[in-house]
């Protein structure tokens, strides 16, 4: 369930350019997966998915948690400069509240 919704942070990472930041968050998160399978490895099959389960659990909140930080004052900039279309709001307005 964790990785089902963790696989969509990474389009947070790239909508704000931050590619290198999820990069790094990867080549972390990947030894810790690692020195938990050759922890694990000691118990048989059963340890290593022990392992596995406790460093995803352990990665889940900093895997999500990183991502929103990422709010740049660049991309509040960028979003300010957007055109608004008035006709769709006059329609909607028409829509909503018929004279």
């Amino acid at each position: 369930m964790i990785q089902s919704i963790g696989t969509n942070v990474g389009w947070i990472y790239m909508s704000q350019g931050r590619t290198d930041t999820m990069f790094k968050w990867g080549v972390f998160s990947t030894i810790i997966v690692l020195i938990s399978f050759a922890i694990g490895l000691r118990s048989g099959v059963e340890g290593v998915a022990l392992a596995y389960t406790i460093a995803t659990c352990l990665l889940a909140y900093p895997s999500f948690a990183i991502p929103f930080r990422l709010n740049r004052p660049e991309s509040e900039a960028l979003l300010s400069t957007v055109p608004v279309n008035h006709t769709c709001d006059a329609h909607a307005r028409d829509y909503c509240h018929p004279h």
